[in-house]
């Protein structure tokens, strides 16, 4: 379902609340659309890296990552609301006994109904670095970073574009072990072999099927060799 509170989107006051509901039916409809339980994702992300310093100021490098999300506050669209229940009154002579005003209830709680999936992307990605340290042979070591990735998410099997900006500073305890601190903004985009609008039903090819942006914080342990 649509979440976003915008002008034309046709989640906010439904099929059956818009058609045939009274002004208090869009009204309530709104509101608890507007009140509803919000979506929301969690992740988790784990990394390796490996990076090279070029006059202890240039690093390049690689890292395997490992990405899962979780999604919760899911609901389904109002439209497939009103094709179940368009369906149901064609083929079920009890359901013809619900009245317009009882399905208009209905619509407008519709969007208390969710569901959580815990699957919701499980990502692997092989990323090369680019980054540059801002001071030299101290024990405290900031840095910004930029990152390219590409890999596959095994749950819709779709090729994935990973692009990361960091900032983070590494603390070495030791001569040789430092703490690692990030703060990380990643764009995924995924591609996919799909088939075309009704113009061009029968031509598959690789689309961008959808984006996501994650905000995270990393810590973890490395060594310096």
């Amino acid at each position: 379902m649509n979440r976003d509170f915008t002008y034309g989107n046709s989640e906010i006051f439904g099929y059956y609340a818009s058609g045939i509901g009274s002004t208090e039916d869009k009204l309530l409809s709104a509101y608890l659309f507007d009140q509803a339980p919000k979506p929301k994702i969690a992740g988790q992300n784990s990394s390796f890296l490996f990076e090279y310093l070029i006059k202890s100021k240039f690093g390049i490098g690689f890292s395997l990552n490992q990405s899962q999300f979780q999604a919760s506050n899911l609901s389904f669209s109002k439209f497939d609301f009103l094709l179940v229940t368009g369906f149901a009154r064609l083929t079920d002579s009890s359901f013809q006994n619900v009245s317009f005003d009882q399905l208009t209830k209905w619509e407008t709680a519709f969007p208390y109904f969710t569901y959580r999936n815990n699957e919701l992307m499980k990502a692997m990605t092989f990323n090369v670095h680019f980054s540059y340290h801002f001071l030299e042979n101290s024990i405290l070591d900031p840095y910004v970073r930029i990152s390219f990735g590409y890999g596959r998410d095994s749950v819709s099997n779709s090729k994935l574009f990973q692009t990361s900006l960091i900032i983070g500073s590494r603390y070495f305890i030791t001569d040789r072990v430092y703490l690692l601190t990030e703060l990380v903004a990643t764009n995924y985009d995924s591609y996919s072999k799909t088939y075309g609008s009704l113009k061009n039903l029968f031509s598959e090819k690789e689309r961008h099927i959808w984006s996501l942006q994650e905000y995270s914080a990393k810590f973890g342990i490395g060594l310096n060799w």
